[in-house]
């Protein structure tokens, strides 16, 4: 059986109070067990275990007293269960809250990691792409430096052969005069 502190705002006044003093009695702190005042709630209308029976003294104090052992008690004989049941249940909503947000934490990690690595991608592409339009602009200019090296070899060999048609013009202008 389980409640809410949601459930418990329907209850108002004595009831409200008996059931805040019964979790401050079950070992509850109000302010940060307030998800566990279902169980507070529960054990004040707990039944007597039996063989015992329940006495009233003054006005309207209660104890308890085991017929077998003629024992007496202030406290009603459930509430040491209920005691360990918070305690147990407030471990299990530790650990559960502390198992979540572990698994937060490691989804955040890895959240971060993946984009780390997505930014290292992106990175190492970017490098890629810069590397290519160098090295595309290294082989340009390497053919416009062998085309301009054609061009003036090309340039030299028709000046070459332009001043040898010269030399022999002239050599038989010379030989025919």
């Amino acid at each position: 059986m389980s409640g809410s502190a949601t459930d418990l705002g329907q209850e108002s006044g004595p009831m409200q109070h008996a059931i805040e003093k019964q979790a401050k009695h079950l070992g509850m702190d109000l302010e940060t067990d307030r998800e566990f005042l279902w169980l507070a709630k529960e054990s004040l209308n707990a039944e007597l275990p039996a063989g015992w029976i329940s006495r009233t003294f003054g006005k309207d104090q209660h104890y308890y007293v085991n017929r077998k052992t003629g024992d007496t008690i202030w406290e009603h004989p459930a509430d040491k269960i209920y005691k360990e049941r918070f305690l147990d249940l407030k471990k299990k909503s530790e650990e559960e809250k502390s198992r979540k947000s572990k698994e937060e934490r490691l989804a955040k990690e890895k959240e971060r990691k993946k984009q780390d690595l997505e930014k290292k991608v992106m990175l190492a592409k970017k490098k890629e792409a810069e590397t290519a339009k160098l090295q595309k602009e290294a082989e340009t200019a390497r053919l416009q430096k062998v085309a301009e090296t054609a061009r003036l070899q090309k340039e030299a060999e028709t000046a070459r052969l332009l001043k040898e048609a010269r030399e022999a013009e002239a050599a038989r202008s010379i030989a025919a005069s």
